[in-house]
């Protein structure tokens, strides 16, 4: 996937985000209900980097940083919690 760019409209986040949940598999269904226990938080923190970069430039090494925590969530190695806004990461 590409590293988002500064700017995007909000129907390009959109896209960005729903095709990011389901590139890492974190929708599907399971017998009419959909299973989604990790995407709320990757759509959050996502959705929390594009107001970031909507009101500031952010540099593509900070995407990338942030992507990398993403990926790391998903991956089982961190565990993310909100804090006054903010997440935080926690090693496991």
């Amino acid at each position: 996937m590409e590293i988002p760019q500064n700017k995007w409209s909000y129907e390009e986040e959109s896209m960005y985000i729903v095709e990011f949940l389901y590139k890492y598999k974190l929708i599907h269904s399971e017998e009419n209900i959909i299973v989604c226990p990790k995407a709320f938080m990757v759509n959050s923190i996502l959705q929390c980097c594009f107001r970031i970069a909507r009101r500031e430039t952010m540099s593509k090494q900070k995407w990338i940083r942030n992507l990398r925590i993403v990926n790391n969530y998903i991956s089982g190695t961190v565990d993310i919690v909100w804090k006054e806004g903010k997440f935080e990461v926690h090693k496991k």
